[in-house]
């Protein structure tokens, strides 16, 4: 609960998440339909940060890893709780490491 308030505590300045739409394997949808499982993967790449600031014109506020896009990935797996998930280019990832231990 602490981490949720925090998260939402970090972005209310920002806008609000995007409505996601989820790609679903129908081969492995059935598979795992007959079999009575199901799992979710989550990747996200981050984009590294002097790719970021090379190669992308962004608003600089919506760019800060510190203020918005750490917690944003938080909010995200958090919302979306998946089984897997992969992180590509964190430059940060021992900012993220404490949160997600703490969730287990």
């Amino acid at each position: 609960i602490y981490l949720i308030t925090r998260i939402n505590d970090k972005l209310k300045k920002y806008p609000k998440i995007i409505n996601r739409n989820f790609i679903k394997s129908n081969d492995l949808q059935n598979e795992l339909s007959d079999s009575g499982s199901q799992f979710r993967i989550f990747q996200w790449n981050a984009l590294g940060k002097s790719l970021f600031l090379k190669d992308y014109k962004v608003n600089s506020q919506l760019s800060n890893w510190d203020e918005f896009r750490s917690w944003r990935i938080l909010e995200e797996l958090l919302l979306y709780s998946p089984d897997i998930f992969c992180l590509q280019e964190v430059d940060f990832f021992e900012d993220l490491r404490a949160h997600l231990e703490s969730l287990g």
